[in-house]
């Protein structure tokens, strides 16, 4: 039987080490000096784990020409296969290990990376305060808020009225396909998401206790779960792993 194996990145020095995110050049010399690489293998041939995926009721999605339609075999399995993805580039980082804070300031968040970002500006100090509650790290949170919410300006970020009551949604969380809006504003007053902190820490309460209390602890096990490929996926995206680490490139903060 062929065996899927993937890779995660552990820090070996200081966790302020993600912030080396910018040009190839800093990126080839984070990995060089501060990550070892870690392989997994799971019992189920790479054929199998596509074919999981290309039978979910709710098929895999890839946006072609500023639309969403239904992806590929090969768009699927050029995403699922860790091969693709070579050392040293942005993408390469969806195998980072993201259980632990990256050890940030809030004055480096707002100014570096949150200020201009719509509703989550100046936030710097939430984002930390929900990576310290939830042992999720800040630069994913952050990435992942600014991804979902159109650099903070999105309707959920900016704030939603739903039975009454104005609720927030970072990430995108219940904001199913088809009507993302209604759906996530619905999710997010059900949890009491009443305010923009409670919106940014509630979501990192909520990846942690369903993905990473199950293991899934990088991009890539989110998108792809290879230990039960097909369940518990965080996006329909084909190439949501991906997206999240493109917004890293940009990022850089002295450790």
């Amino acid at each position: 039987m062929f065996i899927i194996k993937t890779k995660m990145l552990v820090t070996s020095g200081s966790a302020s080490a993600l912030t080396l995110i910018a040009t190839a050049f800093p990126l080839q010399a984070t990995f060089a000096n501060s990550f070892n690489v870690v392989e997994n293998h799971y019992p189920i041939s790479f054929n199998d784990a596509v074919d999981r995926q290309m039978g979910l009721s709710a098929p895999p999605q890839t946006d072609r020409n500023g639309r969403w339609q239904n992806a590929s075999r090969n768009d699927v399995a050029y995403y699922m296969n860790p091969n693709n993805f070579n050392q040293g580039t942005s993408a390469y980082l969806q195998f980072l290990d993201l259980s632990s804070s990256a050890g940030l300031s809030a004055q480096s968040i707002n100014s570096q990376l949150l200020s201009n970002k719509g509703t989550l500006s100046g936030h710097g100090q939430t984002f930390i305060n929900a990576s310290k509650l939830h042992g999720v790290n800040e630069i994913y949170l952050i990435s992942h808020a600014l991804l979902e919410t159109g650099n903070g300006g999105s309707q959920l970020a900016r704030g939603v009225q739903y039975n009454g009551r104005t609720v927030y949604n970072m990430y995108g969380i219940g904001a199913f396909d088809g009507n993302a809006v209604q759906a996530g504003a619905r999710y997010a007053y059900n949890q009491g998401w009443f305010t923009p902190e409670d919106a940014i820490i509630g979501g990192a309460r909520f990846v942690s206790n369903n993905y990473f209390a199950r293991g899934q602890t990088t991009l890539y096990k989110m998108r792809w779960n290879p230990a039960s490929p097909g369940t518990y996926q965080y996006a329909t995206d084909v190439g949501w792993a991906v997206k999240q680490t493109h917004q890293w490139q940009f990022i850089w903060i002295s450790p």
